[in-house]
């Protein structure tokens, strides 16, 4: 310290000071079993790699998102001025990643974006599929958007496959109150 023209000593706070507080305490570990190293390890590539999950029902023809989808990718618009101010307008909560076309969400991630007949399949295969247990309505739906599913009819689609299921129609409980209140009819 003597040869130094000057010195000071400041406190770090442990929240800036983790990472070496970290390794001091593996310094004096006591083990003898154990190697005093710090083994790093850098990754070059990916341990795992990326699973492709295909379609199983492809979407013939034009659907309510061919619009959206051209307008992303090649920037066509209809002719009317409205309705290309309307897609312009819808387009902004879409995006397009690997062919795939999804919707931003506020409060979720990214959610994909189906067709009719791809929304039926889901529903179904949810509501009563192999692992199906014939939940409600808002299970359903809560399971398809963890799933990373979305459409604008969800409620309705899965309120019309939960109400035509025969098994739920033969287990529900059978409801015994009337559904108007009695009127008593005074004799005169």
């Amino acid at each position: 310290m003597k040869e130094f023209k000057s010195s000071s000593l400041t406190q770090v706070s442990r929240t800036r000071n983790k990472q070496v507080d970290a390794l001091s305490k593996l310094a004096s570990l006591t083990v003898s079993y154990l190697t005093k190293k710090v083994l790093v390890e850098v990754l070059k590539s990916p341990s795992i790699e990326e699973l492709e999950v295909q379609d199983i029902i492809e979407e013939e023809g034009t659907t309510w998102l061919t619009p959206i989808i051209e307008f992303l990718k090649e920037g066509k618009l209809p002719t009317s001025e409205g309705e290309a101010l309307m897609l312009k307008l819808k387009a902004k909560q879409y995006m397009i990643e690997d062919n795939v076309q999804h919707t931003k969400g506020y409060l979720s991630t990214l959610l994909r974006r189906v067709g009719i007949d791809q929304s039926n399949y889901l529903v179904r295969e949810v509501h009563k599929g192999i692992s199906g247990t014939h939940s409600c309505l808002r299970s359903v739906i809560t399971r398809l958007m963890n799933l990373g599913y979305y459409w604008p009819t969800m409620h309705m689609k899965s309120m019309e496959v939960i109400h035509k299921c025969e098994a739920c129609q033969l287990h529900s409980s059978v409801k015994t109150n009337l559904k108007y209140n009695l009127v008593p009819i005074i004799a005169a």
